[in-house]
């Protein structure tokens, strides 16, 4: 079975005669060796705090409600357009943070929600479901591609 090296700082694949990473720049030859396996992926770190950020913006919504400001009717679209905020900003860490597949991922959902919410809120009754549409089309065709790039170990 044949092995396609991996750089040791943004996990890519490279070629074996590469010398530098053509995704990241880092040099591949010298003192460290060219793994021929994908580095893991660790916990990103950030599962605590959005998950404090969701139930802050449920706790929010809630206060804002029993004071009278927001009613029931509103409370659906309110919290999902702060959900998808909540996604967006999760995914434009990863993006920062070189997660391209992740970032994607937390962009697209977090967008949909967003849009969801902002749907229920002004009433724009069908587009929801246009977008809901589109973004799964983009999720598989985005899904699909990568997948025929990626080389798959075999065990």
């Amino acid at each position: 079975m044949v092995t396609m090296p991996f750089c040791p700082n943004c996990g890519k694949e490279v070629e074996e005669e590469d010398e530098v990473c053509p995704h990241c720049g880092k040099q591949l030859r010298g003192s460290q060796p060219t793994p021929t396996v994908k580095p893991e992926k660790h916990e990103d770190g950030y599962g605590a705090i959005v998950g404090g950020m969701v139930v802050a913006w449920l706790g929010f919504l809630l206060l804002l409600h029993s004071r009278g400001f927001i009613g029931p009717e509103d409370m659906g679209g309110y919290f999902l357009l702060g959900i998808g905020a909540i996604l967006i900003l999760r995914g434009l860490l990863a993006h920062v943070e070189g997660e391209g597949a992740e970032s994607t991922g937390y962009l697209a959902g977090g967008g949909v929600l967003a849009l969801l919410g902002a749907g229920i809120l002004f009433d724009l009754r069908d587009w929801w479901a246009l977008i809901l549409i589109a973004a799964g089309l983009f999720l598989v065709f985005k899904g699909v591609s990568e997948r025929t790039r990626t080389p798959r170990l075999q065990t």
